[in-house]
C-alpha cells in the first residue's frame, strides 16, 4: 500500500480543474460521459486522466469494456479531489457575491465625447486593467449628471457647463468646438456663419436642456437669434454624419468628431471665434462619494491621458 500514499504529500500541487476532471471520470465510471458533463472531447478527458497518473505516479483507473473503475490509489485520490472542487466553487461563488473577483467601474460620457474622447481612453484603461467589469453608459449631459449623483454612476465625462456643487472635477479635457455643415450649405461664404446659421435646422445627437441652452446662448453672445426651425435629435454620431451629408442643416460639436470629412473637404468647420472653457468635457464624479481603487486608478489614467494629448496638441499648433 505504501505506493498509494508516497504520492499524497504532493496533494497540495494538485490543480483544481485536474480534480474536477478526475472527479467527474469517477462518478460517470466512464470517459465518453464525463467528457459530455465537463463539455469537452473524450481526448482532453483521456488526456488530462493521464497528466495526472503521470503527476502522481500511479494508476487512477482500470479500464475494462463497459467504461473505466478506480483502482485502489483511485479510491483514496476521490475524496481529496471532492474537497479541492468543493473549495473552489465555494471560493468562487464567495469572490462573486461580494465582487472581489472583478472589481466593477461605471462609467458615463456623453454621446459626442463617446465617438472621438472615450475609444482609446477606455481601450488603453482596460489593457493595463485586465479583469475590470467595466459598464459604459452613453446619454445627455443632463442625464449623466443626474447618474452620478444618484450614484447609479461612479463618474462620467460631461459638458463642463453641468457641473455644480454636487460634483468633483477631476479632470478637464479642451476640445476644438464649432459648427460643422456640408460644403456648399452656406449661400455666401464671405458673410457671417452664425448669421447664416441662424436661420437654419439643427441637429445633434443628444440635444438635452444643457446643449439646447448652451447653443442658444452662443448666437445670444453674437447678438443674433437662433430660430432653429428643427432642433432634431438623431440619437448617435452616424446618423447625424449621414443627415450632414445631406446638407440640409448644421450641428455644433468637436471637431474631433468628423475629422475625416472636414480634412477630405466634405463638411466645413467654423470653430468658436473664443473656446469657452464651460463647453469642454469635464470627468466627474460625486462630490463626497467613494472612491473605490478601480476608480481611483480610473481617475488617475483618464487625468494623465488628457494631459499628455493637451501636451501633443500643444506642441503641434
Amino acid at each position: 500500500m505504501s505506493s498509494i500514499y508516497r504520492w499524497i504529500a504532493v496533494m497540495p500541487l494538485l490543480e483544481t480543474q485536474l480534480a474536477r476532471y478526475f472527479m467527474q471520470v469517477a462518478h460517470a465510471k466512464s470517459l465518453s460521459k464525463a467528457a459530455i458533463k465537463l463539455s469537452t472531447t473524450q481526448s482532453n478527458v483521456t488526456a488530462r486522466i493521464k497528466q495526472l497518473e503521470e503527476q502522481l505516479g500511479a494508476q487512477l483507473f482500470s479500464r475494462h469494456s463497459r467504461g473505466v473503475a478506480l483502482t485502489a490509489a483511485g479510491e483514496v485520490l476521490l475524496p481529496y479531489c471532492e474537497q479541492i472542487v468543493k473549495i473552489a466553487e465555494a471560493v468562487q461563488r464567495q469572490a462573486a457575491s461580494t465582487g472581489f473577483s472583478r472589481p466593477s467601474l461605471r462609467v458615463g460620457v456623453y454621446h459626442t465625447a463617446a465617438a472621438h474622447l472615450m475609444p482609446d481612453l477606455i481601450a488603453g484603461f482596460l489593457s493595463a486593467n485586465r479583469g475590470v467589469h467595466l459598464t459604459v453608459k452613453m446619454g445627455s449631459t443632463d442625464e449623466l449628471r443626474a447618474l452620478v449623483r444618484e450614484e447609479q454612476l461612479d463618474c462620467a465625462v460631461i459638458a463642463a457647463v453641468a457641473v455644480d456643487s454636487a460634483l468633483h472635477v477631476h479632470s478637464r479635457f479642451v476640445d476644438e468646438m464649432g459648427w460643422v455643415f456640408k460644403v456648399g450649405l452656406l449661400s455666401r461664404s464671405d458673410a457671417d456663419v452664425m448669421a447664416q446659421l441662424a436661420s437654419m435646422p439643427i441637429y445633434a445627437t443628444q440635444k438635452g436642456a444643457l446643449y439646447e441652452a448652451s447653443v442658444r446662448q452662443l448666437f445670444q453672445d453674437e447678438g443674433l437669434t437662433a430660430e432653429m426651425p428643427v432642433f432634431q435629435e438623431l440619437g448617435s454620431t452616424e446618423i447625424l454624419r449621414a443627415v450632414l451629408h445631406l446638407g440640409h442643416g448644421f450641428t455644433f460639436i468637436s471637431k474631433a468628431v468628423f475629422l475625416p470629412e472636414i480634412e477630405s473637404g466634405i463638411f466645413e468647420f467654423h470653430p468658436l471665434a473664443n473656446q469657452l472653457p464651460r463647453l469642454h468635457p469635464v470627468l466627474v464624479t460625486r462630490t463626497g462619494g467613494h472612491q473605490s481603487t478601480i476608480l481611483a486608478d480610473f481617475v488617475d489614467y483618464f487625468t494623465k491621458a488628457t494631459a499628455a494629448s493637451l501636451k501633443r496638441r500643444t506642441v503641434d499648433s
